[in-house]
């Protein structure tokens, strides 16, 4: 899969990769009845970075009969798209802000995926600081989990924010990842945590000011097992000592 700028030639696969989303209502809080002008002005606002996930397409096309072969052609297929801008203005500034949607036919291929690993390394390259989506359905349960792998941890929670369309009043999360931590490989460190130091997995963690919030927030963390990002915190026991012989009567 091949990340690239969207540009103008991009709007009609963009188009249909944003319709069945909005008109779904599940997932984004965008009006279901958007024309497809008002969808492409709100994704490629003046303010948003846009990108498109492009996956490889495999084309066969019959051969001349004479020839009696077959010959193939590979095409670009845009899959996925997702924005990147500030999350405020002025002071808040700092904090990144990006929204993803995938075409259904693509879900479940690792789109959403690659766009946040790509949307996390180029909000850093930008200079930002931290990431934060502040509108997560609570009850898209998949993409939760995703952003959780991710690094993302649950910082905040909107009762009743999001009115599903089959669910009624649903819960909206906001979810914050620092940048100022490693962007892991999620395939590496999985080797390396299976394979290394038990302490891999909480090698991400912030070194908090001592005292501070941050500081009680890890130390909970620590005891309870889990990283504040919800993945596998285990931290090594320290070894038992070897108990002296003892010397017989």
């Amino acid at each position: 899969m091949r990340m690239r700028p969207a540009n103008e030639a991009d709007d009609d696969a963009i188009w249909v990769i944003l319709e069945p989303n909005i008109r779904a209502g599940e997932t984004r809080a965008l009006p279901r009845d958007w024309s497809r002008a008002d969808a492409l002005a709100y994704w490629r606002a003046s303010s948003h970075e846009v990108w498109v996930a492009e996956r490889d397409e495999v084309a066969e096309r019959e051969g001349t009969a004479a020839r009696g072969d077959a010959a193939t052609s590979h095409t670009r297929d845009i899959v996925g798209t997702y924005f990147l801008r500030a999350a405020q203005l002025g002071p808040g500034a700092h904090i990144a802000n990006a929204g993803y949607m995938v075409r259904p036919d693509a879900w479940g291929a690792g789109v959403a995926s690659t766009m946040c690993d790509h949307s996390l390394v180029r909000a850093r390259e930008r200079g930002f600081t931290a990431m934060q989506y502040y509108f997560v359905v609570a009850s898209n349960e998949r993409v939760v989990a995703l952003w959780q792998r991710k690094g993302f941890a649950i910082v905040g929670r909107s009762p009743n924010a999001f009115q599903h369309p089959t669910l009624g009043p649903t819960d909206a999360l906001v979810m914050y990842r620092s940048l100022e931590v490693p962007l892991v490989d999620e395939t590496k460190a999985a080797a390396t945590r299976s394979a290394h130091s038990p302490w891999e997995p909480c090698a991400g963690l912030p070194r908090p000011k001592p005292g501070g919030a941050l500081a009680s927030e890890v130390s909970r963390t620590l005891r309870s097992g889990r990283a504040p990002w919800g993945s596998p915190c285990r931290v090594p026991r320290p070894p038992r000592a070897a108990s002296a012989a003892q010397p017989r009567p």
